[in-house]
């Protein structure tokens, strides 16, 4: 990936406060891979979810995470992406500048 960690900004970490509030520390713990695939897609780090195949090339290249991890993960987030909280219009539009 493209050194990430060196470029977030504290915009990033609001939202990761906002999504603890919604879920409570339990939820967050328990959902961590979850929410972090999903943060990471709408933030347009790796391929959205709709573009299944691409992403998973992307995970099994940029991550050490194996192909079964994968399959995993994406079934996870399948299951709760109707529920998975979502940014406040303002956080969205802050993340977007």
């Amino acid at each position: 990936m493209n050194n990430i960690m060196e470029d977030i900004n504290e915009h990033e970490i609001d939202g990761l406060i906002q999504t603890m509030k919604e879920m409570g520390i339990k939820g967050l713990m328990k959902y961590t891979d979850v929410l972090v695939l999903n943060h990471i897609c709408m933030r347009g780090w790796i391929p959205p979810i709709e573009q299944r195949n691409e992403l998973i090339k992307t995970l099994k290249d940029e991550s050490d995470m194996e192909y079964n991890e994968i399959m995993n993960l994406l079934n996870r987030y399948n299951k709760w992406k109707s529920v998975l909280p979502s940014y406040s219009l303002r956080m969205n539009q802050y993340m977007t500048n």
